[in-house]
Order: C-alpha cells, then structure tokens, then sequence
C-alpha cells in the first residue's frame, strides 16, 4: 500500500467509526432499554430492558438487587460519611452510587451481574492497602484491578486455539479467517463498566483488556446470564490469587475488531490497519 493509500485509510477509519458510534449514542438518547440491542450489552441486555427511557435509582437496583442469586451489597446515594469507597462496601456493605449518572449506574449492572467477582475485586483492593499499602501508592497489581474494574472484557472460548491466536495478536487470522470459528466458539462478555459507559459513543482504537477463559461448550451456547454466572466465580479467584501482576497481563483487545461490534470490520481490509491492531511488542 503507497502512503497516500495508506493516509486515506487512516483518514477514512475515524469517520466510519463516527457513524457507528452516531448510531449506538442515538439508542443511548433513547435510554438505558434502547442500549439492550446493542453489540456487547449483551450481559447486561436483560437489566437494560428494565429500564425504560430513565436510569433507575437506588431502590430500583436494591429490588433487582434482591432478586439475585447471590446478593451483593446495596446501592446508596453518596453522603457525608467520610469513608472510601472500598472500605464502604467492606464496612456498612454499601456501593455509593450517583443518581442519573451513567458511568456509577454501568457500575451497579457490573455487581447484579459479577457480584462475586466484584466483591473479590474490591477485597484485593483492601488487601493491599491493609497491608502497608496506602489509597494514593497503588502498585502494579491494583493498577491492573483497576484497569479491569474500568475497562475489562472477559473472552471466553471452546477452542483453547483461538485464545492462542488472540494472545499473539494474530488479529487478521482470528478475527477474519477463523471468522466462522470465532462465532461458534466464543463469546465477548464486557465487565469493565468504564468501557460499557464508552461503548454508548464507540471511537476508533478504542481497547479492553481482557482475560481469557477456556471453557466448555455447553457454556458458550447458554444464555448471557447463565454464563456470567459460570464464569463470575472463575474470576472471583483469579482476583483473590492476584492472578494479574501487571496491567500488561491482561491482554489489550481492539474492541471495534470483534466480528459484528462495527459494519466496518466485514471486510478483510479492515485487520490491515497496524494502528489499531498492532503487531505483537517486542517484550513478547
């Protein structure tokens, strides 16, 4: 490809992600029920139908809350206890959350559906600072929980190969040629209520970090729900093991190549742009 071609390429990518994102802000416009039909709501799609045209406050989370198999702690509007937010939930099991504010009400939907997980999650957070560690010195470790609490994508396969191929970021391979397989054998689930929040207005190179699971089949051919569940105590434990190190050991995943999230990424030409899926580091 000679550099004008390639100028016009990365030209063309942003404004094509523009209207795809046009499209799914639009639904979000709508209200929270309008983002169910949305690529990568999916985990959350039957809270979403919930909801109507307005986010629910604290006493509507806290009956869906209710309803749960495993309950989570309950959600209440910030005040003037001079407490952090971890420790909140740890002492008084308590998850302040912002009335009509989209980015603490994706976070809400996160602990009705991984409540397990969060809770795990937020214990490490506690672990670390109880243990010499202050809110402000976070280490490496707290800042990969983080990074996932935001922005995590969990990928989940039945083919322990197609993980191999999205671990070498062979992106092209996975994500066209094996195209068929992907859409047989897994499954995208997005934790991270920071990326659900961007995911109302997707941008060009916008990136999860995920963690990979290999799983059985009749996993992946279940329900949402069903398999939020299944995989909820999984990451439960890797959170308590401190199975992630490093922010660099979750892996980054461009998030427009998954196959469906964007018309764009029906075409084979659209793996060839290095800017958003990159080549392997060096480290590797």
């Amino acid at each position: 490809m000679d550099a004008a071609a390639d100028h016009d390429r990365q030209q063309a990518q942003p404004r094509q992600t523009a209207a795809a994102a046009a499209r799914v802000e639009e639904d979000g416009r709508s209200g929270p029920a309008a983002l169910a039909r949305c690529a990568l709501f999916e985990p959350i799609a039957d809270l979403l139908a919930r909801c109507g045209h307005a986010l629910p406050g604290c006493a509507m989370l806290d009956r869906w809350r209710s309803d749960a198999t495993t309950r989570g702690p309950r959600f209440v509007v910030p005040d003037a206890m001079r407490i952090g937010y971890e420790e909140r939930i740890d002492a008084c099991g308590e998850i302040t959350t912002r009335p009509d504010n989209w980015h603490d009400f994706f976070n809400a939907l996160v602990w009705l559906r991984f409540p397990q997980a969060k809770r795990a999650l937020n214990d490490a957070h506690l672990r670390f600072m109880r243990s010499g560690g202050t809110r402000s010195q976070r280490g490496p470790v707290r800042d990969a929980l983080t990074q996932f609490d935001e922005s995590g994508i969990v990928v989940a396969s039945a083919d322990a190969r197609l993980l191999d191929l999205l671990a070498a970021r062979r992106w092209k391979e996975l994500f066209w040629t094996r195209r068929a397989d992907v859409a047989a054998s897994m499954r995208f689930l997005v934790f991270g209520h920071g990326l659900y929040d961007a995911l109302r207005a997707p941008f060009y190179r916008m990136c999860g970090r995920a963690a990979l699971f290999v799983v059985d089949r009749t996993l992946i051919e279940q329900d949402a729900p069903s398999l939020c569940g299944a995989i909820d105590p999984l990451l439960a434990v890797r959170f308590a093991e401190d199975y992630y190190p490093r922010p660099r050991a979750l892996l980054a995943l461009p998030i427009l190549g998954i196959p469906g999230v964007t018309a764009d990424n029906a075409s084979p030409d659209y793996y060839d742009d290095e800017l958003q899926f990159r080549p392997p580091p060096a480290w590797m």
